[in-house]
């Protein structure tokens, strides 16, 4: 049989057209495969997608909800817990706030900053900056010290690990539980101390403490100066009750009241009067006016000036020199 080359085109076209058949098939093959594989996957996940929204639905289903709602107010029906890990800021929120764990913070304009863990802030710009310290109001008030606390006031600051400054305006309690009340510019700068109110009064010693008054100031180990002005308490186991520009300088010497006395031995007591001086030790003046105590176990009671005893044991009592002893 004879083939044209027509023919012969004609066939070597069929065989070609006929091998892309083949491949065309094989290709669409894999193709249907690779489509299956991913239709199977896609339900999968459109499956699991249908339980979670299922479960969501079912969890704020408002007939299970702990709250009722009416009038834009909600309120527990039930008695249960709520867990918050983070913490919860009602108000406004402080974008320049690096918020710590477990905080709460109530804040109208968003100026308050629990950052310490633990911590809480209410008021106005209040800031707790340690573990468990805490603002509960008042304005621009810092805690900046573990277990430190202000409870009111503006401009406090409690500084020292378990201090607190309970009110007032510009005070600081900077040591370990030293404590201020009240009143303004005060300061307990030393363990322990304490201040309880008036204004520019200093607690310098441990366990010191000034109780009200005006810049008085209490420097030694137990001492303290209960009111008055410019009063100073300066050794240990001293104590000024009042008046004016009271010293009590000797080891547990006191002052009582007046103007400008001074308790300089050890044990020595003034009770009162202006510008007396006990400076021996034991001795005392009860009052009047620039009397003089140099020895020790001497006791006076004048009424005048210029009265300055060098003998142990000296009572004097009298209006001018001519009565001394």
């Amino acid at each position: 049989m004879k083939v044209t080359t027509e023919a012969a085109i004609l066939g070597v076209g069929f065989m070609i057209l006929a091998y892309q058949i083949v491949l065309l098939r094989l290709r669409d093959d894999k193709i249907l495969a690779e489509c299956k594989a991913d239709y199977k996957f896609l339900h999968t996940e459109i499956d699991l997608l249908r339980e979670t929204s299922a479960a969501a639905t079912e969890s704020r289903n408002l007939n299970e909800s702990p709250f009722t709602c009416s009038d834009n107010w909600c309120k527990a029906t039930s008695r249960k817990y709520f867990l918050f890990p983070k913490g919860v800021v009602i108000g406004t929120s402080n974008r320049e706030c690096d918020y710590g764990n477990s905080i709460l913070s109530v804040d109208r304009d968003g100026s308050n900053c629990p950052s310490g863990d633990g911590s809480v802030t209410f008021g106005v710009k209040s800031e707790a900056t340690q573990e468990f310290a805490s603002v509960t109001g008042g304005y621009n008030n810092t805690a900046s010290a573990p277990y430190a606390s202000v409870t009111g006031g503006s401009s406090n600051d409690a500084m020292g690990r378990h201090s607190s400054v309970s009110g007032g305006h510009s005070s600081k309690a900077t040591q370990e539980f030293a404590s201020v009340t009240g009143g303004y510019n005060n300061t307990a700068s030393a363990p322990y101390a304490s201040v309880t109110g008036g204004s520019n009064n200093d607690a310098m010693g441990r366990y010191s403490s000034v109780s009200g008054g005006h810049s008085n100031v209490a420097f030694g180990i137990d001492s303290s100066v209960s009111g008055g002005v410019s009063n100073n308490a300066r050794n240990k186991y001293t104590s000024v009750s009042g008046g004016d520009s009271n010293h009590a300088v000797g080891i547990s010497s006191s002052v009582a009241g007046g103007y400008y006395n001074d308790a300089s031995g050890s044990g020595a007591t003034v009770n009162g009067g202006s510008q007396n001086k006990a400076d021996g030790r034991y001795s005392t003046v009860s009052g009047g006016l620039r009397n003089c105590k140099q020895r020790s176990n001497v006791f006076s009671v004048d009424i005048h000036e210029t009265r300055c005893s060098s003998d142990g044991g000296s009572l004097m009592v009298g209006v001018d020199d001519k009565y001394r002893r």
